[in-house]
């Protein structure tokens, strides 16, 4: 895992003053500015910023055209630590709230007592993967690693048959995955994704790559031990919502006989 570290006592912290942090801020947001005109022209639209659980949008069924979502990637990143800093601007501290939304956040680096199990919804590939994973000779890959891969599957499921759910007939979705390796078992997000994705009603309608030459398993010396390439792949999926949510509920009821 990769982050920024606690230091070990105050005198060592950075303490940049509130000049540097406006600077740094305001010369960012600067990057992001220019713009065609045509996008720049200003429409009245009404605008409300939620913050919420991907897994429990509260939102009612089939309510939302469009969605773009960027899920954090499957590599063990602890996003709540590297984003510490930038928490910390906005009211998080370690002594209040800040545990629960690490442990929280998909893609978290902690496994709870309790894990979640496969479901045969998250699609043949996920389950492949994991099975070989929960046997690799590795240490820890039957303890932790799985463990730590069912959290994450299981909320990027969960995730995915939400937007499902909040999507409009005909509705477009939007998902930037990356690719990534579990010591030498390819993790192909996008093909994972794909299948999770069918299974609640959502059906790829385009798909663009991106090669990545540089990523952060490089930096580690014992990953080469495993495979010699250390690329990725970022992908960008399209998706249209293809059933009603009614209609979705119908086809999931099992068979009685």
């Amino acid at each position: 895992p990769t982050g920024l570290k606690r230091p070990a006592s105050q005198n060592s912290r950075l303490r940049p003053s509130a000049e540097t942090l406006r600077e740094i801020f305001t010369a960012e947001v600067t990057k992001m500015l220019p713009m065609p005109v045509s996008v720049r022209e200003t429409h009245r639209a009404e605008r409300i910023l939620k913050v919420g659980s991907s897994e429990r949008l509260s939102l009612p069924d089939e309510s939302v055209n469009f969605v773009l979502a960027s899920p954090p990637y499957c590599t063990r990143i602890d996003y709540a630590m590297a984003t510490s800093a930038e928490l910390s601007l906005l009211g998080f501290r370690h002594a209040s709230g800040f545990d629960q939304l690490r442990r929280n956040l998909m893609g978290s680096a902690t496994v709870p007592k309790v894990h979640p199990a496969a479901l045969p919804s998250w699609g043949s590939t996920c389950l492949e993967f994991l099975a070989r994973l929960k046997n690799h000779t590795s240490k820890a890959s039957e303890t932790y690693y799985y463990k730590n891969h069912l959290q994450y599957f299981s909320s990027l499921s969960s995730s995915i048959r939400e937007i499902g759910r909040v999507l409009r007939f005909d509705g477009k979705c939007v998902v930037v995955v990356q690719d990534s390796y579990y010591k030498d078992l390819h993790n192909d997000l996008s093909v994972m994704l794909t299948e999770m994705a069918d299974s609640s009603g959502l059906i790829m309608e385009g798909r663009s790559d991106f090669p990545l030459t540089r990523t952060m398993a490089g930096i580690n010396p014992a990953a080469k031990g495993y495979r010699d390439s250390f690329g990725a792949t970022e992908s960008v999926l399209l998706f249209r919502k293809s059933t009603s949510s009614v209609a979705q509920q119908i086809n999931n009821i099992p068979n009685v006989v």
